[in-house]
Order: C-alpha cells, then sequence, then structure tokens
C-alpha cells in the first residue's frame, strides 16, 4: 500500500496495479505540442519537501510512513528563466506560511539512482527529481512489512517533459525494479520490468506515446508550475506501466490549511484519476497547492473503499 501513497494513489497495494484503460485521444496535437509552464519555476536544485503519511478505515488509523520529495541534480533553470515572468490567471500569489528549513533532512534519503545531465553540454539541460517512500508506524506494526521504495525522473528544463523514469520497489520479499524511456522525436515509449529476486532479461514493452508526457512524478513538478482559473480543468497525457492515460486536474477552491509545516492560503485541486480515467474502482483525489509563488504541495487526501489516506507537508527547505 505505501508504494501507491507516494504515487499520487496510483492504485499499487504492495506492487500490484490496478488499471484502465488508456485514455482516449492519447496522441493528439495538443499533447504532441507540449504545455506551457510558467517561470520562473516554483522549485530549485536542492529542494526537499518532506511529508507525513496517515491512514484511518473503520477503527484503524494511524501513522504509516514518510514521504520525502527532492530535485537532486540537473539544471532547474533552463535557458527560458532568463528574466521571464507569467502574468497570474487566477488569485495572486501573497507569501504565506512558515519555513522550516534548519530540521529539514538533506536530499540523502532512500532514493537510490542518481542520472541526471547536469553540465553535460552535448545534451539538453535537465532536470531530475527523485522520491521516496519509507513505511512506519502503524504499516509496520499490523502487516509485518518493511517498505522502502524510491523513484526517479529525468525531465527536460525546457517544457518538463518527461525523458526516462523509474522505480525501485523494495516491499518485504518484493523487489523490482520498473523503467519508462520516452523517444520525444519518434513519439514512442519503453516500458520495462525486472525481478530483482529472479534471474534473467527484463520484461519490456512499447507503444506509441504524445511527445510531451508525464509520469507520475514529474507531474507533481509540472502541476506546480501553472496558473489556475477555478473550474476550468488542465489535462496533461501521463504514462504508465508502457500505457497513456489522459488526466484532468480540477481547481475547486481557495482555502486556508494548517499542516505539520505551518499555515498556508492554497488552491484546492480534484485530480480526476478515479472511476476508469486511470484507476477503476471509485474514489476521490484532493491536492492542496500554496498560493503562492513557491507553489508547495502542503496536503494530499486520497479516499476510495472506505480507506483515506492523508500526506501532509512537514518541514520544506527550498535553498540550493
Amino acid at each position: 500500500m505505501a508504494s501507491c501513497l507516494f504515487g499520487l494513489a496510483a492504485g499499487q497495494t504492495v506492487g500490484t496495479r490496478q488499471s484502465a484503460s488508456p485514455g482516449a485521444g492519447a496522441r493528439s496535437s495538443q499533447s504532441d505540442a507540449g504545455h506551457t509552464i510558467n517561470r520562473p519555476l516554483p522549485f530549485k536544485r536542492g529542494e526537499v519537501l518532506t511529508y507525513n503519511i496517515g491512514f484511518s478505515k473503520l477503527v484503524f488509523s494511524g501513522s504509516i510512513g514518510q514521504l520525502k520529495l527532492t530535485v537532486r541534480n540537473g539544471q532547474a533553470a533552463g535557458r527560458a528563466d532568463q528574466g521571464k515572468e507569467s502574468s497570474s490567471a487566477t488569485p495572486s500569489r501573497g507569501d504565506t506560511g512558515s519555513k522550516n528549513s534548519k530540521d529539514t533532512p538533506k536530499p540523502d534519503g532512500p532514493v537510490r539512482e542518481t542520472s541526471g545531465t547536469a553540465g553535460d553540454t552535448d545534451r539538453p539541460a535537465t532536470i531530475e527529481f527523485g522520491a521516496g517512500v519509507v513505511s512506519k508506524g502503524f504499516f509496520t506494526w499490523l502487516f509485518g512489512i518493511k517498505i522502502e521504495d524510491s523513484y526517479g525522473a529525468v525531465v527536460s528544463s525546457e517544457d518538463l517533459g518527461l525523458m526516462r523514469s523509474w522505480k525501485e520497489i523494495d516491499q518485504g520479499d518484493l523487489h523490482r525494479r520498473y523503467e519508462t524511456k520516452v523517444d520525444r522525436e519518434q513519439g514512442a515509449v519503453s516500458y520495462s520490468e525486472t525481478d530483482r529476486n529472479k534471474t534473467g532479461p527484463a520484461s519490456v514493452k512499447t507503444g506509441a506515446c504524445p511527445r510531451w508526457v508525464l509520469d507520475l512524478l514529474s507531474a507533481v513538478y509540472f502541476i506546480r508550475t501553472q496558473e489556475f482559473k477555478y473550474g476550468s480543468p488542465i489535462t496533461i497525457p501521463l504514462t504508465d506501466v508502457g500505457q497513456v492515460y489522459q488526466i484532468d486536474v480540477v481547481p475547486v477552491r481557495a482555502e486556508e490549511v494548517e499542516v505539520e509545516a505551518g499555515k498556508f492560503k492554497s488552491i484546492q485541486l480534484d485530480l480526476k484519476i478515479f472511476d476508469g480515467k486511470y484507476i477503476k474502482r471509485s474514489g476521490q483525489l484532493l491536492v492542496w497547492l500554496s498560493d503562492d509563488g513557491r507553489r508547495l504541495p502542503v496536503r494530499a487526501r486520497l479516499k476510495s473503499s472506505g480507506t483515506t489516506v492523508n500526506i501532509t507537508l512537514a518541514h520544506f527547505d527550498q535553498s540550493s
């Protein structure tokens, strides 16, 4: 279960994924053309966001894990960043919330792979994102499974389009690696899966893909670069397990939220991933972004099948 808590509730339960059919229009001209991102980017190299994960179902509740998001290396400021600002389409971005960087863990969590291309002048400037999920407390006690999963994504710094991503899943006796590579020129995606408990080649499949596409991790950062108009959805193409889905992100309302990291004026977003959009079953996923220049994801709440998962920002460090 803990791996789905990071992946914006991708439907995984100890390595098993519930998938829907690929969304229609995966090769639409809009997707191939890419999407506009507002600059300067609200994140930079060295940013670390640390979250607590809580769970409740019927009489059971408790803390079950920690999530860490990092901008680990690569060029977090592309050429177009030079002095370019975009006008706001929604409420003003007043600076609120607290910054408690003195006790924030540095980006040395469970993410084990580093493969960014910072400083490589022969290749396009890239940004590398990392994430790690570690189980603790109630989950480990109840199920007797220690979970330590890591994720990474390398994107173009020009438009945040996905180039490559990977997952390292370590859950009890389960040890697997998943990797996605996007060929942006050909509009194709390859996906491989390796069981690290067994010898032999990886299982690989390929398929068509928009030239501009995201995965779950890069989508978190892309959403942070957007301006929102309440009630007007932003549609993003998302690739996972070699398939492509069209996901709507709907700004719902302004709301003040309080989490461990402080109080934030925020924008509530409804991510339409359930009811066949990405996950077959019904449910709801809400995410709150701080309504300021940082666009911090301060809270996420998943409800499905009588279970509620809350992910709340505990610490953040945006120093370079």
